[in-house]
């Protein structure tokens, strides 16, 4: 097994800030997918995370079967895209309406967790040689605990030992 590294703050505003942005990331996911389905004739929206930093970025929608086999159209003002098997916004004035859509659903600042944590101390994600290491964040007990596969320097939260994390998880 790899060395696992925990680190814990008891810190009430990070952790207060931790849930209003896993809250806010919910909702905003909840809206998106909502407002998605409003369209019609789509799979819901088509998001990547950044491994960095867990902000998501929206880069259109999910093609159903019928559309990507050309035998539906896409909702008004999209258009398939073939070479990202997803639907993207129509060019030109065709597509005004629909970047409209993509840019009022952007995600909320406040609904990133990993920047938000990193003004508490926890770093977004930390380089060990070719690695990127990304700290796995979880409330135990009233406090925030982070545990990453290596050590993370720059981290100003309270290194604890390993048994200690394990205690707080109840195992």
């Amino acid at each position: 097994m790899p060395d696992l590294y925990v680190y814990r703050t008891r810190n009430q505003a990070a952790l207060t800030a931790f849930r209003r942005a896993a809250e806010e990331l919910e909702s905003w996911l909840a809206e998106l997918n909502e407002a998605a389905a409003d369209l019609g004739n789509n799979r819901g929206p088509y998001a990547t995370s950044s491994p960095m930093d867990g902000t998501w970025d929206l880069h259109g929608l999910e093609a159903p079967e019928a559309v990507a086999a050309g035998k539906t159209d896409p909702p008004a003002g999209w258009r398939y895209v073939r070479s990202r098997k997803r639907l993207e916004p129509e060019r030109g004035k065709a597509g005004i309406h629909a970047r409209e859509w993509m840019s009022r659903h952007r995600m909320p600042a406040e609904a990133a967790v990993r920047p938000t944590l990193a003004r508490y101390g926890l770093p977004t994600h930390h380089l060990s040689g070719h690695r990127v290491i990304m700290p796995s964040i979880e409330i135990l007990g009233g406090a925030l605990w982070a545990t990453a596969g290596a050590e993370l320097p720059t981290c100003t939260w309270e290194r604890v030992r390993v048994s200690d994390y394990y205690l707080a998880r109840g195992e």
